[in-house]
């Protein structure tokens, strides 16, 4: 595995631990991975889902098997969302594109899972998983399509993004549409295989810098009114992985 791999799967997978982290800290913070309603007691059912989430990135982190642990976690992650959060935004509000962030995001992480299943630590992997390796190239196409839709968002969507930029930041206008602009060209051009490594390393800073200016600073400045600020930072700590996960490729096979 080379260096890049080792720290993109690092960072991938201590944001999955720091997400399972949550679900302890606040039994009763609204799902991010299950569409709960709100009358719905949900302490048991998020300890469940922090533990999976704890235990697998452990075992990824700990295990030379590492890619027969993401796979478990990619099809944990993929449950949750076809049992899940699809059909419920398909039930309710379906048209809107940004009641989907939540839906776009857990595809981004199943991506992500996927990736690190097709690095190659131990090709040996259990016959039981076998099957599973073949749609392992699909994490690409489900990060460039996140990409793509994050994009438009920056366009659709963009005096929301305006309140998510701190006060000290000038030209919000210019870094909502020049930042939307990025976000879609990535999305296209790795989708297209079209100067992939580079763009997936550019998006790797251009994420950090995100989590950095945008999702910290409302961690440490709003983090007694809403605890979903920290899970945005460990979303995008966890995009940033996969960024590099995708840079990290060129070294091993194409996908």
């Amino acid at each position: 595995m080379n260096k890049y791999a080792a720290v993109s799967s690092l960072k991938f997978v201590l944001a999955i631990i720091g997400l399972g982290i949550i679900y302890f800290l606040w039994p009763a913070f609204r799902p991010v991975f299950l569409p709960v309603p709100p009358t719905v007691d949900f302490t048991v059912l998020s300890i469940v889902l922090g533990l999976s989430f704890v235990l697998a990135g452990l075992d990824i982190i700990l295990n030379k098997r590492r890619n027969v642990y993401a796979a478990f976690l990619s099809a944990e992650l993929m449950l949750y969302f076809l049992l899940g959060l699809l059909p419920n935004r398909l039930k309710y509000r379906p048209d809107i594109l940004d009641v989907w962030a939540n839906s776009i995001r857990l595809t981004a992480l199943i991506a992500g899972a996927f990736l690190i299943v097709n690095q190659p630590y131990d090709r040996k992997i259990n016959g039981r998983l076998k099957p599973m390796e073949k749609i392992m190239p699909v994490g690409k196409c489900i990060f460039s399509l996140m990409l793509v839709l994050f994009g438009l968002d920056h366009f659709v969507y963009s005096d929301l993004i305006r309140s998510l930029i701190p006060q000290w930041i000038p030209l919000k206008s210019l870094w909502i549409y020049l930042s939307g602009t990025v976000l879609l060209g990535a999305g296209i051009f790795i989708g297209l295989n079209i100067l992939k490594s580079q763009m997936s390393l550019w998006l790797a800073l251009i994420l950090f810098l995100w989590l950095i200016l945008l999702d910290l600073h409302a961690f440490f400045f709003r983090l007694y009114k809403d605890e979903i600020y920290i899970v945005s930072s460990l979303e995008s700590l966890a995009f940033c992985g996969t960024a590099l996960l995708l840079y990290a490729i060129k070294e091993n096979r194409q996908v």
